[in-house]
């Protein structure tokens, strides 16, 4: 068992190692985002796996607040108004699991690696369904976006990713993707809001 672990470990430092001399771009969709409502990392990917085939559409979400060129200095509430928002009927049984508003998880090198030469058994979070929004914000100089994705039909970003939102200073752009999943399946969507512009104002 000790000499498997040496092998793993002489295995992992040499992968880490060769990553920082390839000076490997970071993937975007190995950074999660926060979660809110009964949102789920699965149902996450999910959304990701069919960014490429969304659209604007008659059941696209509209931005509420705040407004299109707002200059802001503090984290608004993002909301919009959606025609795949539903109420709650007896046939409707959305997941029950909610997660805390803004924790995140971004997956590392070393997570990837590990769990590529030890598997593990991961706990599968109940299927969403019901809509689901995922809210990206484009900052300048950052490869990646700062998102959030919810069931809800507002999100506020946290203090942290408000800071990192005000650090790329200029105009950033705000997009809403939308969706109905029925147990993790996408049956409507999904669908791309017409995105905001917003000036992050840390003055």
């Amino acid at each position: 068992m000790k000499r498997v672990s040496r092998i793993v470990f002489a295995l992992t430092t040499g992968l880490l190692a060769s990553h920082g001399l390839a000076g490997c771009a970071e993937d975007c969709n190995e950074v999660e985002p926060a979660y809110a409502g009964d949102a789920t990392d699965e149902a996450w990917r999910v959304m990701l796996d069919a960014r490429a085939s969304a659209s604007a559409g008659d059941d696209q979400a509209t931005f509420t607040s705040p407004g299109d060129d707002d200059s802001l200095d503090e984290s608004p509430t993002f909301a919009w108004d959606s025609p795949l928002k539903v109420t709650s009927s007896p046939s409707f049984s959305p997941s029950s699991f909610t997660p805390v508003p803004g924790h995140r998880r971004t997956r590392s090198f070393v997570d990837a690696v590990s769990q590529a030469l030890l598997p593990m058994a991961h706990a599968h979070l109940p299927p969403v369904t019901g809509d689901v929004y995922l809210l990206e914000v484009d900052v300048p100089g950052r490869s990646c976006p700062v998102a959030g994705f919810t069931t809800q039909t507002s999100f506020t970003f946290s203090a942290d990713d408000w800071s990192t939102i005000l650090g790329g200073g200029g105009t950033s752009t705000v997009r809403l993707m939308s969706a109905f999943l029925a147990e993790n399946r996408i049956t409507e969507g999904p669908f791309l809001a017409e995105p905001l512009t917003l000036t992050a104002d840390g003055e």
